[in-house]
């Protein structure tokens, strides 16, 4: 379970699909704001998790500067 803010922003698209069709457009609106949240949460662990594995660590950057005295 990588991903659980998609997860649940397709669940709650699911969930403003049929209140829209059964005519709830309350729940739909909240269940769909809900589900744009959750997806730029899900949007914004991913880049922050491709920004920390692309970091340079702290010891690789002490062994550079070392290097350069």
């Amino acid at each position: 379970m990588k991903r659980p803010w998609l997860i649940f922003s397709a669940v709650c698209l699911c969930v403003a699909a049929v209140s829209l069709l059964i005519h709830h457009t309350d729940l739909a609106f909240v269940a769909g704001a809900a589900g744009a949240v959750s997806w730029f949460l899900d949007l914004r662990s991913a880049m922050q998790k491709r920004v920390l594995e692309n970091a340079p660590r702290d010891s690789e950057t002490e062994d550079e500067s070392e290097d350069s005295k």
